[in-house]
C-alpha cells in the first residue's frame, strides 16, 4: 500500500523558511551598504617624512660675473663725398630738348641733389625768359650766370690769355657780355653766332676791338640778325669779309672739311636738333686727329672738352663754311709822275727862242 506524503507539513516547512532568508538578505545589503559609506567618510593618514637636519654652513658669496662687454654700435658708412663739379659736368653732357615747366621742374630737383640753389632758379622763373630756364635745363653750367640774371650790361674786353692764344673758347655766356642784348634777347640765348666770328677774328687776326659783344652790335646794325631765327648764315661769308675773314661754304663732306683744317682753316658748322641743342646752334671746328674734331662750343665748356666723330655729328649738320684770314689785295702799282714835255721852238717866247737859236 502506497505511502501518503504529508503534504501538508511540507507547505508549512516552506511558509516559515521563505521570510527567514528574505530578512537576511535585507539584512546583508544594509551591512555592505554601511560599510561602504564608512569607507568613504574615512581620510587615510598621511605620513609625513621627517624634516632633514640642516647643518649651518658658510655660504660663500656669489663670485659676481664679469660685468658684458658692450657690444659697439657699427660706425655707419662714411657717404661718399659728391664731386660737384664732375657730376654737373655729366649732366652738362646730356642730350638737350625742349621742356615744358613740370619737366623743368624735374629736372631743377634732379641738379639740386648736387647744388640747393638750382631749386632757387625755380623760385625766381617769374622773372626769367621762358628760353632762359629751358637753356640751364639743358646746361647747367649756367647756374652762375642765370642767378645774376638781368646783371649788369659793360663792354667786353678780352683776357691775356685769349689774346695770347692760350684759351680758344669763348662763352657767349660769359658775365663779360652775356647780359648784352642781341636782337630778342640777351646774347647767352642768341649770339653764338657772333661769338663764334669772334673767336675766329681774334685767332686769326688778333683783333682785340672784336669782343662778342662789338661783333654781335656790329651784325645787328648791319642785318645781319633774322627776328625769330637768331644769326643770318651769311655772317660767315659777307660779315666775316667786313672784318678781314674770308669765308667759304664747304660740301658736307669729311674729306673737305680735314682738308680745310690741313689747310689751318677753322669751319664753322650749323647744328640741328641733336647733342649740341634743342633748336639751332653755330660751332666751331678747329682742329682733328684720329678720335675726332676738337669742338669750340660757345654755349657750353663740357662738350668743348670732347673730340667728336664726322659720323657723330654728319646728320646734324645744316651747313658748314672755313675760315681764314682774308688775302690782302694786292699793292697799287705807283703811276710814275709825267716829265713835262720840253716846248717846241714855235711854243717857247719869243726872247727864249731866240736864245736856243743862238750859236
Amino acid at each position: 500500500m502506497a505511502r501518503k506524503t504529508n503534504s501538508r507539513s511540507t507547505g508549512n516547512y516552506l511558509d516559515t523558511r521563505l521570510p527567514l532568508a528574505l530578512a537576511l538578505l535585507v539584512l546583508l545589503g544594509v551591512l555592505i551598504a554601511s560599510a561602504l559609506l564608512l569607507l568613504r567618510t574615512i581620510r587615510p593618514v598621511e605620513v609625513l617624512a621627517p624634516e632633514p637636519t640642516v647643518t649651518a654652513e658658510a655660504t660663500p658669496e656669489p663670485t659676481p660675473s664679469p660685468s658684458p662687454t658692450p657690444t659697439p654700435e657699427p660706425t655707419p658708412e662714411p657717404t661718399p663725398e659728391i664731386d660737384v663739379a664732375a657730376a654737373i659736368y655729366a649732366a652738362s653732357l646730356d642730350k638737350p630738348m625742349a621742356r615744358e615747366p613740370e619737366e623743368c621742374l624735374r629736372r631743377l630737383t634732379e641738379l639740386s641733389e648736387f647744388d640747393s640753389r638750382y631749386l632757387d632758379v625755380w623760385e625766381m622763373r617769374e622773372e626769367l625768359p621762358e628760353d632762359l630756364l629751358i637753356s640751364i635745363c639743358n646746361n647747367p653750367e649756367l647756374l652762375e650766370f642765370v642767378l645774376g640774371y638781368p646783371g649788369t650790361d659793360s663792354k667786353g674786353y678780352f683776357t691775356e690769355e685769349e689774346i695770347s692764344g692760350e684759351k680758344l673758347l669763348l662763352l657767349q655766356s660769359d658775365p663779360r657780355w652775356g647780359y648784352h642784348i642781341y636782337g630778342s634777347g640777351c646774347m647767352t640765348l642768341t649770339a653764338c653766332g657772333p661769338t663764334c666770328l669772334s673767336m675766329a677774328i681774334l685767332h686769326f687776326l688778333g683783333n682785340t676791338e672784336a669782343t662778342p659783344d662789338a661783333v654781335a652790335d656790329w651784325a645787328y646794325d648791319n642785318g645781319y640778325y633774322v627776328w625769330g631765327a637768331g644769326s643770318a648764315w651769311s655772317l660767315f661769308t659777307d660779315g666775316a669779309a667786313a672784318w678781314g675773314l674770308k669765308g667759304t661754304q664747304l660740301t658736307l663732306w669729311d674729306g673737305s672739311i680735314k682738308a680745310a683744317l690741313d689747310e689751318g682753316k677753322w669751319v664753322v658748322l650749323v647744328v640741328d636738333e641733336g647733342d649740341f641743342t634743342a633748336f639751332g646752334h653755330f660751332i666751331v671746328l678747329y682742329d682733328y686727329d684720329e678720335n675726332g674734331y676738337f669742338v669750340l662750343d660757345p654755349i657750353n665748356s663740357a662738350r668743348s672738352s670732347l673730340q667728336w666723330t664726322y659720323e657723330r655729328i654728319q646728320g646734324q649738320i645744316s651747313n658748314l663754311w672755313s675760315l681764314e684770314p682774308a688775302p690782302e689785295p694786292p699793292p697799287k702799282e705807283e703811276t710814275p709822275e709825267a716829265l713835262p714835255e720840253e716846248a717846241s721852238p714855235e711854243e717857247m717866247p719869243a726872247e727864249e727862242a731866240i736864245e736856243e737859236e743862238a750859236p
